[in-house]
C-alpha cells in the first residue's frame, strides 16, 4: 500500500478558513504519496457550499485541489460497524451518546482500509476517540456535568480497532511547512520568523484546529 494521508473535513476547513489550503500541493510532492478525502467530506465541503453563497470560493477552490490531483477520493468503504462501535461506547443515564458524525466515521474507515500512515483532522472528539477516550469521558462529563458511563468491553473493541490509526492535525501540516520555508517571504524587517509561526499558530486555533495554548507555546520554542 502506498504512503497515504486521509483527511477528514475540519482539517481542511481549517486550511480554507486561514487561506493555507495552497500549501497542500507542494506538501504532497514532499510527502511523495497520497492525499485521500471520503466522498462525504467532498460532499461536505465542495458540493454542499457550492450551493450556496458564503463558502462558494472555497468550495471551488477544494474543488481544483480535486481535479488536479492534489486531494484524491478515496473508494467507497463500509462505516456501518464502526459507526455502532464508536457511538455505543459512552451513554448518559442509558442513553448512548452519538458523538462522530459520517464524515469523520468514513474517514476513519477509509483510514483503515488504506492502512493510512495518519487521520489528518482537527475536531477533538474524533482525534480523543483514537488518541485518550478515557479523557474523552472526562472532558464529556465535565462538560455535560452528569455521569458518563464508558461500556469496557466495547471501549476495548474500540481500541483494537483504532489501534493502527495515527492523527496528525493542520497545526502539523502547517508546521512542516514552516519548517520547509514556504512561509519565508513573509518575514522581513518589521517581522521575524517567531512572528510568523505565532501567527500561524494562533490563526488555526481561531479559526477551527483544537490546540492548547500551552502546544503552542512549545511548538514556538521549539520552532520559531
Amino acid at each position: 500500500m502506498s504512503k497515504t494521508l486521509v483527511f477528514d473535513s475540519s482539517s481542511l476547513i481549517s486550511l480554507a478558513l486561514n487561506n493555507l489550503l495552497w500549501i497542500l500541493k507542494p506538501l504532497k510532492e514532499i510527502y511523495g504519496g497520497q492525499f485521500i478525502i471520503p466522498d462525504s467530506v467532498k460532499h461536505e465541503l465542495v458540493d454542499v457550499p457550492f450551493r450556496t453563497q458564503r463558502f462558494k470560493l472555497e468550495a471551488m477552490v477544494i474543488a481544483k485541489l480535486i481535479e488536479d490531483g492534489v486531494l484524491t477520493r478515496a473508494d467507497p468503504i463500509p462505516f456501518t460497524d464502526l459507526s455502532v462501535l464508536c457511538n455505543s461506547v459512552f451513554s448518559v443515564r442509558e442513553k448512548s451518546l452519538t458523538l462522530v458524525q459520517e464524515g469523520e466515521l468514513e474517514a476513519l474507515a477509509v483510514c483503515l482500509a488504506y492502512h493510512a500512515d495518519a487521520l489528518v483532522v482537527d475536531e477533538r472528539t474524533t482525534r480523543l476517540f483514537v488518541e485518550k477516550p478515557s479523557l474523552l469521558q472526562q472532558l464529556l462529563q465535565r462538560k455535560m456535568r452528569n455521569d458518563v458511563i464508558a461500556h469496557k468491553e466495547l471501549l476495548r473493541q474500540l481500541t483494537d480497532t483504532l489501534s493502527e490509526v495515527h492523527v496528525f492535525r493542520s497545526v502539523e501540516l502547517v508546521c512542516v511547512a514552516f519548517e520547509q520555508g514556504f512561509f519565508d517571504s513573509y518575514v522581513g524587517q518589521e517581522y521575524s520568523t517567531k512572528d510568523l509561526l505565532e501567527a500561524l499558530l494562533w490563526g488555526l486555533r481561531l479559526r477551527g484546529c483544537s490546540i492548547t495554548t500551552g502546544e503552542i507555546m512549545t511548538l514556538l520554542h521549539h520552532l520559531g
